[in-house]
């Protein structure tokens, strides 16, 4: 099997790092929907931000095809493959991470005897959290269906930043795995990790 490419890995997940950030800023913009005093506003919150989801989550998707092709073409990887894009976003699913880290979250915090305002703010990196990970889960799951789809591609292997977490570097340390154990990318909230498809 070949590693190759190293720089367009780096690359790509500078990338996807830099599609993160645009994407909490706009998060950020629309988080004032919610007035923490209000619960029905968060229904609000959460309908703003599905599109933004959508959209970053396509993004990255792209982004992910992309990085794919010219990987692939470093390793001189045999025959032409078109890159499988990620299906779309799991609203239901977006809409539930979003409750649990939010709404669910603020009530239990109050409960626990924080003030509103600080529970309100924690939140705010909860949620966030949350959203982009549904995000870039496009552009994890564009290289895992693309390496399913690859008689070329060995399996893929995790990328981390310059100190994961005791999770990450867990599974970083697997290196790259078969075809058959890539059912999921496992990510928590604010995980910046990618996936680096490896060729035979």
């Amino acid at each position: 099997m070949a590693h190759t490419g190293h720089a367009l890995t780096v690359q790509h997940r500078q990338g996807q790092l830099a599609i993160r950030a645009q994407a909490l800023r706009d998060f950020m913009a629309v988080w004032p929907v919610w007035q923490v005093a209000q619960d029905e506003t968060f229904d609000r919150l959460v309908q703003v931000t599905l599109p933004l989801v959508r959209a970053y989550h396509s993004l990255s998707s792209t982004l992910a095809a992309t990085y794919y092709t010219a990987i692939r073409g470093a390793a001189k990887a045999r025959g032409t493959v078109a890159p499988v894009l990620a299906g779309q976003v799991d609203e239901a699913k977006v809409a539930a991470g979003m409750y649990a880290t939010g709404l669910i979250a603020v009530r239990r915090s109050v409960y626990a005897g924080r003030t509103l305002e600080q529970a309100y703010d924690t939140a705010f990196v909860t949620t966030s959290g949350s959203v982009t990970r549904q995000i870039l889960m496009g552009g994890r799951e564009t290289i895992l269906q693309s390496v399913r789809a690859d008689r070329s591609a060995y399996g893929w292997e995790r990328v981390t930043g310059g100190e994961p977490c005791d999770f990450c570097a867990m599974l970083a340390d697997r290196g790259a795995v078969y075809k058959a154990d890539t059912a999921d990318f496992e990510a928590h909230d604010h995980c910046s990790c990618s996936a680096e498809p490896v060729f035979n």
